[in-house]
């Protein structure tokens, strides 16, 4: 059964069901999107020209006032990866995995992993960050928190061009 994929210029593809997780090129405007299972909200995610997804709405609650914790929310297959350490707790149907490096390349090879590997030690950084997938059938929750008091601030990446650079 074919799924219909929407490109951000407004087009609609039609897709085959077994491409569902692979990329497909936008024939109107060129842009590369992942086709996604129909259940979700979106169709698609456009992809950066670097290969990235870019970042779409997160569902996220922030509780407390000088030790904040952040609630985030995850629909079905959705990943948020962290800060080896930060998670405060998780929810049944969400697996965990320590990965190396920070995630942004996943399908980087060793050398590149190794030459990040080294800017994060540098930089007093972990080597590891872990991954939350929630493998469940409906939403599932995970909080993370600071070790130290501080303010949570929920940044825009979209306005901010996808990336910020962030010091202790």
């Amino acid at each position: 059964m074919p799924i219909t994929v929407t490109c951000q210029c407004g087009k609609n593809l039609s897709a085959p069901d077994h491409l569902i997780g692979k990329q497909v090129k936008c024939p109107g405007c060129g842009a590369i999107l992942v086709a996604t299972a129909p259940a979700t909200s979106e169709a698609a995610l456009p992809v950066t020209s670097t290969g990235h997804r870019a970042c779409h709405e997160l569902d996220y609650e922030i509780v407390g006032d000088d030790m904040q914790m952040v609630i985030v929310e995850l629909d079905p297959s959705e990943t948020v990866i962290a800060e080896a350490g930060a998670m405060t707790y998780v929810e049944g149907a969400i697996q965990f995995e320590a990965k190396m490096g920070d995630g942004s390349e996943p399908n980087q090879g060793f050398f590149g992993k190794a030459l990040n590997m080294g800017k994060r030690a540098i930089t007093g950084e972990s080597w590891f960050m872990t991954h939350f997938t929630n493998h469940g059938g409906g939403k599932q929750h995970v909080a993370f928190a600071a070790p130290y008091p501080g303010k949570i601030m929920p940044l825009d990446l979209a306005e901010l061009g996808g990336q910020i650079l962030c010091q202790k």
